[in-house]
């Protein structure tokens, strides 16, 4: 019985497809095969092989079997590129942490704080606290100055009448000597915390004004005379 064209039809169908799937199955590059990259060595030059140079200058393409390229790799940056590269990471993470650390802070002010008025006034508590601590040991600097005075006019007058003066006496006039010097240089320390915290606090008031989008006052024009 001769063949019914429709059976024809489907027979060369078939074959067409089974030759199209085969093609391509031998153009395909073949799994774990040697790939192929391509690169320019340092005159310029295109060199190409199944693995390329770790220092190539330039960038390194993989090519398909066809030669078509379906990855570019770009050469290994340079020690200076590296140490660049490494500290604008480093910067940026420090950026964000700084970041971070602010909105963290403005946070605690607007938390703590309603106005600039309060912070003026957590200001003058501060300061005062710390100016009432020089006070009290400007104080204590003058009574160990007059306590060092009297004990010295005591030393002179035995001097001048060529007696010994006690061993006491210049025990205590060393310790006031060696407790003034002390304390004077509490008094610096205290002037520096009230100078660092009359600063942080110009830094509070600013950035709590930036916050809150609103400028300080003008200052008064001087009356006319």
């Amino acid at each position: 019985m001769a063949p019914r064209p429709e059976s024809l039809v489907l027979y060369a169908a078939a074959a067409l497809l089974a030759s199209s799937v085969t093609v391509a199955w031998a153009q395909a590059p073949k799994a774990g095969g040697p790939k192929i990259y391509c690169w320019k060595n340092a005159k310029g030059q295109t060199e190409c092989g199944d693995q390329p140079p770790a220092n190539a200058p330039g960038d390194v393409r993989e090519l398909s079997k066809r030669g078509i390229t379906v990855e570019t790799k770009p050469p290994p940056p340079t020690a200076e590129q590296k140490k660049a590269q490494e500290e604008e990471a480093a910067r940026k993470k420090a950026e964000q942490e700084r970041l971070i650390q602010q909105k963290l802070a403005d946070k605690i002010m607007l938390d703590t704080y309603n106005s600039v008025d309060e912070i003026e006034l957590q200001r003058k508590r501060e300061v005062g606290l710390l100016e009432s601590r020089i006070t009290s040991l400007q104080t204590t600097i003058r009574n160990g100055n007059e306590r060092l005075a009297d004990l010295q006019r005591r030393s002179d007058d035995l001097a001048r009448n060529k007696r010994t003066v006690p061993q006491n006496i210049k025990d205590e006039m060393a310790q006031i000597d060696q407790e003034r010097l002390a304390q004077y240089n509490q008094v610096a320390r205290y002037k520096d915390q009230i100078a660092a915290t009359n600063k942080e606090f110009d830094v509070k008031v600013a950035r709590y004004r930036e916050i809150k989008g609103t400028t300080p006052a003008a200052p008064a024009a001087p009356a006319k005379k």
